[in-house]
C-alpha cells in the first residue's frame, strides 16, 4: 500500500505543478551524453532509490534505506553534474541536491521540503522547491542559493516552486500558489522575487517549466477550461496564453526547451479512447509520440541538433509504471522494473 501510494505521488507530480528543471549551462564536451534524472523501486527493501544515467548506465544517488526521488539533473561549466530530489527520513521529506553523487541537504528535516529545479551560474548553485512553514504547516516556495533558502511567498498559503532558471544573473522561477480569495492554484512566476502572476484565480492552473530567450519569458502548464473544467496544456509568453489542447481531453505542457527560434514542449493528453497519451509541441504543432503505448505521462523534453528526447513513464502489465525515453518518437531507454524518468540533459 505504502509503495502504491508513493507511485501515485510520482505520477500525479509528473503532471502536476511538481516539475522538474535542469541547469542550461554551457557545453562541456568531456560530459556529453544523454543524463536523465528519475527513480527506480529496490525491489528487495520495497523503497525507491534516486538515480540517474548518463547513456543508459545508472549511478544510484541513494541507498534504498528510504524513499528518495531524482526530480531535475543539471551540469556545471566545470562538468559537475547536479541532481535535484529528495529523500524521505523516518517522519519528513528532505530537501536535498547531489553533486557528483554526494548529496547536501537544504532543510533540517524536522518539517517536509521538496526539491525540483536545479541551475547553476558560475560557482553558485540555485535549487527550487517548497517546505512546510512551522506557524501552519502551508508550503512556502522557495530557492536556495548555495544552501541558504529564499522565500518566495509568505506562508499565508500553499505555495510551490517547480522550476528555476538564470538568465543574464536575473533568477526565475516558475510555480503557483493557492488564491485565499478563490481557494484556487494561481500560476505565476517570480522574477528576482518579485511576483508575475499569469492567471486570476478563477480556475486551478499549475506551472511546470519556464525558459528564458532572448528579452521573453516562456513558461509552461495546464489551467482548467472556462466551461468543461478539463484541463488545458498550455504555455505563457511574457504573460500571455497560447493552448495547446482543446479541452476535450485532460492537457498537461510539463517541459520547455527553445532551440534556434523554434519551441519545444513535452506533455500529455489524456484521451481514453486511445493508448498513446504522450506527446510533443513543435511551435505549437501536436507530434504525438509512436512509440508510446499506455503512457501515463511525458516529463520532460531536450533537444541536440535535429534530435528531440522525451523521458516519462509508461504502465506495464505487471508493475504500474515503466521508465522511458524516446528519441525522434522512438524507444531509446527503457527499464521493466516500477521506475520513472522524470527530466533529461542532452549535451
Amino acid at each position: 500500500m505504502i509503495k502504491k501510494y508513493i507511485l501515485l505521488l510520482i505520477l500525479l507530480s509528473a503532471v502536476c505543478a511538481c516539475k522538474k528543471k535542469h541547469a542550461d549551462t554551457a557545453d562541456n564536451n568531456t560530459a556529453s551524453g544523454v543524463y536523465i534524472a528519475g527513480n527506480e523501486l529496490n525491489s528487495a527493501t520495497d523503497t525507491y532509490i534516486a538515480k540517474y544515467w548518463k547513456d543508459g548506465k545508472a549511478t544510484a544517488l541513494t541507498n534504498g534505506s528510504y524513499n528518495a526521488f531524482a526530480t531535475a539533473i543539471g551540469i556545471s561549466d566545470a562538468g559537475d553534474i547536479y541532481v535535484a530530489g529528495y529523500e524521505f527520513d523516518n517522519t519528513h521529506s528532505v530537501a536535498k541536491y547531489w553533486k557528483n553523487g554526494t548529496s547536501v541537504s537544504l532543510n533540517e528535516g524536522n518539517r517536509n521540503a521538496y526539491a525540483y529545479g536545479v541551475v547553476t551560474d558560475g560557482r553558485d548553485v540555485y535549487v527550487a522547491g517548497h517546505e512546510q512553514n512551522s506557524v501552519n504547516g502551508a508550503y512556502i516556495a522557495k530557492y536556495w542559493k548555495n544552501g541558504t533558502p529564499v522565500a518566495l511567498t509568505n506562508g499565508q498559503n500553499n505555495a510551490y516552486a517547480n522550476a528555476i532558471k538564470i538568465a543574464n544573473g536575473t533568477v526565475y522561477v516558475a510555480g503557483n500558489e493557492k488564491s485565499n480569495i478563490t481557494g484556487k492554484s494561481v500560476a505565476k512566476y517570480w522574477k528576482n522575487g518579485a511576483e508575475i502572476v499569469l492567471t486570476d484565480g478563477n480556475r486551478d492552473a499549475y506551472t511546470t517549466d519556464l525558459v528564458v530567450d532572448g528579452n521573453d519569458i516562456y513558461v509552461t502548464g495546464y489551467e482548467q477550461g472556462l466551461t468543461s473544467g478539463v484541463y488545458v496544456a498550455r504555455y505563457w509568453k511574457n504573460g500571455t496564453p497560447v493552448s495547446l489542447t482543446n479541452q476535450q481531453y485532460n492537457g498537461y505542457a510539463n517541459g520547455i526547451v527553445i532551440r534556434n527560434n523554434t519551441i519545444y514542449i513535452a506533455g500529455s493528453e489524456r484521451n481514453p479512447s486511445t493508448a498513446n497519451n504522450v506527446r510533443y509541441w513543435k511551435n505549437g504543432i501536436d507530434n504525438p509520440v509512436s512509440g508510446a503505448q499506455k503512457t501515463t505521462s511525458a516529463g520532460a523534453i531536450a533537444v541536440q541538433g535535429n534530435d528531440v528526447y522525451v523521458v516519462g513513464g509508461e504502465a506495464g502489465t505487471s508493475v504500474e509504471a515503466m521508465a522511458r525515453c524516446w528519441k525522434n518518437g522512438s524507444l531509446l531507454y527503457s527499464l521493466n522494473t516500477e521506475s520513472y524518468f522524470r527530466d533529461i540533459l542532452v549535451k
